[in-house]
């Protein structure tokens, strides 16, 4: 989906919540787009956001200090506002069905990766979690 040069640009919350409604339902709105520039990703928005600069290494944003942790060392702690709390090992963690996914990653700190690809453990929609989280659980 290549984006027109001629499309007005939607600025405002409502207008854009129309637009995401356009695309999922695959129907033009009005010949607008979203701020931005370039081609349109899988939802529909510009791969390029105003005000990002596009790279092609990861920046290293630290403190200085990155600790050293064993994989033997390392867990993932699932608590809170949930009915089964768990917690996994490495091994536990890469056992879990994985997933693979292409998409761009924008930084708050301005800067935008695009294309990258993710190998990922599918922990959040796997029955591990998903029938394990409270209601009233605002955040995960």
């Amino acid at each position: 989906m290549e984006q027109k040069h001629k499309a007005e640009r939607i600025t405002g919350k409502e207008k854009l919540a129309q637009y995401r409604k356009a695309i999922l339902e695959k129907q033009k709105l009005d010949n607008e787009l979203p701020q931005g520039e370039g081609p349109l990703n899988r939802d529909g928005n510009p791969k390029h956001p105003p005000g990002q600069r596009i790279v092609t290494n990861w920046p290293v944003l630290d403190l200085g200090f990155q600790p050293k942790i064993q994989l033997e060392d390392w867990s993932l702690t699932i608590s809170g506002l949930v009915d089964n709390p768990k917690m996994f090992s490495w091994d536990d963690f890469m056992s879990l069905p994985q997933v693979e996914d292409v998409s761009d990653f924008h930084c708050v700190t301005s800067w935008s990766r695009l294309n990258n690809r993710w190998g990922e453990s599918d922990l959040w929609i796997s029955q591990i979690t998903a029938e394990s989280f409270q209601p009233q659980n605002l955040f995960i």
